[in-house]
């Protein structure tokens, strides 16, 4: 970006001046056209304007526009958005990052990113920009109109592909070319870089007002939420079966359209707890924030924290503000430390993926925010995180866990017992190969046992002990008769994990998801990080439910790095803490 454009309207230091653009009225054609002017956030009579919500695209790939007069290069995937936003008989006022922002004066960036919450906010409305089809590209209609099958509240056997059985008044699907078509349309909207970024998701929560374009086609946020929420109205009741008919004839498509909604149902979630960027339901609100959106992507590793200060309690975040001449491992470190706080130290800020990170001089007791959890693991870490207090690793109260010199974590606990074997981790093999390969590790783990107790232990150990009550979202340890008998055993075996048996499916997807098998030397077996090595050591600490896997650095010393929480069986309710007085240990 030439810097002569940015001497032209320069920003005063710590005010809230902006700049904004004018994007002068053309024919869809034309080129591209804006004047920059300046805008200042102060002035509650400011202008309405709108913001731009988008993906930078690649920065090798570039069209000019005119700004000012001067031609600037802009990636393929902004200047698609403009040509798109861009109205033929009225001028558009709207605010973009990309050149708004002079992004080569480090200072100006980390203040104008400061400013990005409330220019969102006060927004008028927030184009989302999608992208656009391909030259020659399949989509033809309307890429929405499944989801506005939905919101207008129509049944599954409504869709393309069904019709009744006449002998006992089920209904049929049969796969066919309106319904595939109508699904791809809508993955062509579903797979769109958007739904992975950072930054997307202040830019659509923080507006009171969306709207999602993908080429000429556009649509609301609403239309995505009722979708969410009628689908699953209908999967529940009185489509169930309809829905069963069809997630079998197009599992693909289905599959990969339900993790799409999870991005919807997480960011609606967000939208209504936290109401405004003042507002935060929950004491450990930047844990629930940090999990929810571990899988969004950014390149540099410090925006999945500044990406996410807007939507910060206040009280803990306020002076916490987008610095990018700070290290990564400071910014995680600080963000780390003030989660704990406003969690009041709750042990749960230290479960799910991220931890013992390579990055340098990040402690491993710090959770490594640019690890990209997968958009199924994060649902399941979710979980553990809402029903943690199933399990009573420890007896013990929390005590005096403190951080010293500033990089250690010091607390006690008990050893518990040594990893010997650790299997594949869930989601690297099909789901036949993976739990056959599982079994076997049981299997020699138990020595020569009869079938029985081999499916027994193996079932309660990939469910966590745990299954949910079928009629209601309460869950319980698992009973003998909750696991799966012979003939859905073979069948999970095979790879089917649809099973169900009273709740037996949801404890697997508690429990397994994006965890490997492991066995210790007392033969005992459980479910870890698969970042877990042969040689780690589970240990029980202080005050937390679950047990940890640790790595011994200097073990004379009690010196550890944390690997991540665990299930282990045998532990999971107290026993470790019959084996005499905890011992303090220090991680780094």
């Amino acid at each position: 970006m030439a810097k002569s454009i940015y001497s032209y309207i320069p920003l005063a230091a710590n005010s809230k001046d902006c700049r904004l653009l004018h994007l002068l009225p053309a024919s869809f054609e034309t080129e591209i056209q804006v004047e920059m002017r300046m805008m200042n956030l102060d002035n509650w009579e400011v202008e309405q304007y709108g913001c731009l919500s988008y993906v930078w695209g690649d920065a090798s790939v570039t069209k000019p526009i005119l700004v000012n007069n001067h031609q600037v290069q802009v990636t393929t995937n902004l200047h698609d958005a403009l040509q798109h936003v861009r109205k033929r008989d009225e001028l558009v006022k709207i605010w973009v990052d990309a050149i708004c922002i002079n992004q080569s004066d480090v200072m100006e960036k980390s203040y104008q990113v400061y400013l990005m919450a409330e220019i969102y906010k006060r927004c008028a409305l927030v184009y989302i920009w999608l992208g656009r089809q391909e030259i020659n590209g399949t989509v033809d209609r309307d890429p929405f109109r499944y989801l506005q099958h939905f919101q207008r509240n129509k049944h599954c056997h409504e869709l393309p592909g069904f019709h009744r059985n006449q002998s006992n008044e089920t209904f049929i699907f049969e796969r066919n070319v309106e319904m595939t078509s109508l699904l791809n349309d809508f993955l062509t909207i579903a797979r769109c870089p958007w739904w992975t970024r950072a930054w997307t998701v202040q830019e659509s929560i923080l507006p009171q007002k969306t709207r999602f374009m993908y080429s000429h086609w556009h649509t609301t946020w609403k239309i995505f939420t009722d979708f969410n929420d009628l689908k699953n109205r209908h999967g529940q009741t009185c489509c169930r079966d309809a829905f069963e008919e069809l997630t079998q004839a197009q599992s693909l498509e289905i599959n990969e359209i339900n993790k799409w909604a999870f991005q919807i149902e997480y960011g609606h979630g967000a939208r209504l707890q936290l109401g405004g960027p003042n507002e935060v339901s929950s004491p450990d609100w930047f844990l629930r924030i940090i999990h929810t959106f571990s899988s969004r992507e950014s390149k540099d590793p410090r925006d999945k924290i500044y990406s996410l200060l807007a939507l910060a309690s206040p009280a803990y975040f306020s002076d916490f503000r987008p610095d990018y001449k700070r290290e990564v491992w400071d910014v995680y470190l600080e963000a780390f430390c003030r989660m704990l706080d406003e969690a009041s130290w709750d042990w749960s800020c230290f479960m799910g993926d991220g931890f013992g990170s390579p990055i340098l001089g990040l402690p491993s007791w710090v959770r490594d925010f640019s690890t990209v959890v997968p958009v199924d693991v994060v649902g399941s870490q979710q979980r553990r995180m809402w029903f943690k207090d199933i399990y009573h690793a420890s007896l013990e109260p929390l005590g005096n866990m403190k951080i010293v010199k500033g990089i250690e974590l010091h607390h006690r606990g008990y050893w518990a017992d040594i990893i010997k074997f650790v299997g594949p981790a869930e989601g690297t093999l099909p789901a036949s190969q993976l739990l056959n390969q599982w079994i076997e590790l049981c299997s020699k783990a138990l020595g020569v046992v009869n079938e029985e107790v081999l499916r027994q232990t193996f079932c309660r150990i990939i469910c966590g002990d745990v299954v949910k009550v079928r009629s209601g979202h309460t869950f319980h340890r698992a009973r003998r008769a909750d696991l799966p008998d012979k003939l859905h055993f073979k069948q999970l075996m095979n790879g089917d994990l649809n099973i169900d048996g009273q709740g037996f499916g949801w404890g697997m997807t508690f429990s397994m998801k994006g965890r490997s098998f492991f066995v210790t030397e007392s033969r005992k077996m459980g479910l870890c990080s698969p970042n877990t090595l042969p040689g780690d050591e589970v240990w029980v600490l202080n005050g937390f439910r679950w047990p940890f896997v640790l790595r011994s650095q200097l073990s004379s010393e009690m010196i550890f790095s944390m690997a991540g929480d665990c299930f282990l069986q045998g532990i999971m309710d107290g026993e470790a803490g019959g084996q005499g007085e905890s011992r303090q240990i220090v991680m780094i």
